[in-house]
């Protein structure tokens, strides 16, 4: 009989046994709750557990609340390309400013404070809401453009307060899904409410809608109408 003889590089043995042993604690480590004595007493009142139904709300409630301007259909259609062409300049100042500050502040989401914390790949990524942003976003913009047009509109109040409460829902629902602090809703409420304020006034303020012309604005190009 004869004998074989497997040679081992040096290291070998060690190294898989190393990798082995972060593969199985990456898989089946428990995750250990943070400490919220480490969370500002502003916060820590209203801090949850991961809920997968509040964040799906949330989701589902997001849509209809971006797609809130959809009443503008009710403006002149020769304005139709005007209005699109700024609510789609606010989403997208909206969604890009609290996507610079998740990658520029690192903040964990409340639910890391909690045993049995989903580990995804954005749990450090609190700061600060971008659902809320962009539903305040749709809300503000609404209201604002509808009043533009329609100032004397019974449907005013209808279109602020349905709006408002879409975006309020959203906020909610983050929080209460453990997604998110007060202060991160709240800063995403004031910078998508800004945002949806802002970009319209300054359009309405600057551009007169008598004939299609170039416009150079704060935050890029467009032709007004």
């Amino acid at each position: 009989m004869r004998s074989r003889v497997f040679l081992k590089p040096p290291g070998a043995i060690p190294l898989c046994c190393a990798l082995t042993a972060t593969v199985l604690l990456t898989v089946a480590a428990p995750s250990f709750a943070l400490d919220r004595a480490q969370v500002n007493p502003f916060d820590r009142p209203l801090m949850f557990p991961y809920s997968p139904g509040m964040d799906t709300a949330a989701d589902l409630l997001l849509v209809p609340a971006m797609l809130w301007p959809a009443f503008l259909a009710a403006a002149p259609r020769s304005d139709w390309l005007h209005v699109t062409v700024m609510y789609a300049e606010s989403t997208t100042l909206a969604f890009l400013l609290p996507t610079a500050a998740k990658h520029l502040v690192t903040r964990d989401r409340p639910y890391r404070y909690f045993e049995g914390a989903p580990g995804e790949s954005d749990s450090r990524q609190s700061f600060f809401s971008r659902h809320t942003s962009l539903a305040f976003c749709g809300a503000v913009f609404a209201g604002t453009v509808f009043t533009q047009y329609f100032p004397d509109s019974p449907w005013r109040a209808g279109v602020w307060a349905g709006g408002l409460t879409l975006a309020v829902s959203v906020a909610v629902f983050r929080v209460a899904g453990g997604n998110h602090f007060t202060s991160d809703v709240l800063l995403g409420a004031l910078s998508g409410s800004l945002v949806g304020f802002l970009v319209p006034w300054v359009n309405h303020r600057i551009s007169p809608r008598t004939a299609a012309q170039p416009v150079i604005m704060p935050f890029g190009f467009r032709i007004a109408w």
